[in-house]
């Protein structure tokens, strides 16, 4: 009896230990902790190469455009060294598009979609930057935090292509949390002077992140946590973005300001739940400036690479954007 008595006891240690510690901190981790993407991590495997849909190209230079610098910068806040490339694809035109990616990914990834743009014939209307946000590709390794720093990372870019190429009107193209990042920097009080020195004219978002809280509670739930618990351990991660983690919902953030969003997203999307963004979209004070496109069985930000969509998805784009 003493024996089962003592495996009893160290059961409920480790199921205690469990939920008070390890699950937290797994729930910790998706907030705040992830490996970087770098460049190594792509260009060598044809296998990532297929995932990130550049096939042999390494660079923008590889859809055509002749005029491609890589760019080191420095992030305003807090000092973090950023890299990009800037595409000078219309030298006489003052409108820059930022391609900005999301979490475990890099400028590889988003690079394709100058190809979008060549095909269009908007590439001699807009100019390029896109940037390896903090902890991706060869910018340096830092804590995200959901794309709160992201934000930063987003309004230096911006400062970049202002005061280095006179680019003052800008589109905003995030994908994921990338699209989470845009729409927080929009809304950010602590950044907004730096922001309305640019025109921010449009704003495209493909399969983005819609809720932050939502979504981790999503795979909180998988991992077995209370919500009670959940709600104690989100609150750590207010704490890391400046009380601003309730407010990263669509909900909130697109009801802060009415430049034209077009939203690009899957029911399908595993990753950026379909349901939590209809359900944000609902609680949007006032929803003439967006503009939202369902497609149906597609993977999370393939929507672009999969043939049966990519006309479709390309001819949105373009109309949206044409000048």
């Amino acid at each position: 009896m003493k024996k089962w008595i003592i495996i009893a006891l160290s059961l409920i240690i480790v199921l205690a230990w469990a939920f008070l510690y390890y699950i937290p901190q797994q729930v910790l981790n998706m907030i705040t902790e992830y490996e970087p993407y770098t460049f190594e991590r792509v260009l060598p495997y044809d296998s990532v190469r297929a995932h990130y849909g550049i096939r042999d190209n390494d660079d923008p230079s590889g859809y055509g455009f002749d005029d491609v610098s890589e760019v080191s910068f420095t992030s305003d806040y807090d000092g973090k060294q950023l890299s990009a490339w800037y595409v000078n694809s219309a030298p006489n035109s003052r409108r820059c598009v930022l391609l900005i990616h999301g979490r475990t990914s890099n400028r590889l990834k988003t690079m394709k979609f100058v190809g979008l743009f060549k095909e269009a014939g908007l590439d001699s209307v807009y100019n390029f930057f896109i940037p390896d946000l903090r902890n991706s590709g060869k910018s340096e390794p830092a804590s995200t935090y959901m794309g709160y720093r992201f934000a930063d990372d987003i309004a230096t870019s911006m400062r970049w292509v202002r005061e280095e190429q006179s680019q003052d009107t800008v589109v905003l193209y995030g994908f994921s949390m990338g699209a989470m990042a845009i729409e927080t920097m929009l809304a950010r009080k602590d950044i907004e002077d730096e922001i309305s020195k640019s025109t921010v004219i449009k704003v495209l978002l493909d399969s983005p992140l819609s809720d932050v809280k939502g979504t981790l509670w999503k795979g909180a739930k998988g991992l077995g946590l209370p919500e009670g618990l959940f709600d104690y351990y989100f609150q750590d991660f207010d704490v890391l973005v400046d009380g601003f983690g309730e407010q990263m919902t669509f909900g909130y953030l697109l009801s802060q300001n009415s430049i034209p969003t077009l939203i690009l997203a899957s029911d399908s999307d595993r990753l950026t739940p379909y349901e939590l963004l209809i359900s944000q979209l609902k609680k949007v004070e006032r929803r003439s400036h967006i503009e939202l496109h369902t497609f149906t069985g597609i993977p999370h930000v393939k929507l672009y690479q999969t043939d049966s969509t990519k006309e479709r998805y390309t001819t949105l784009v373009s109309e949206f954007l044409a000048p």
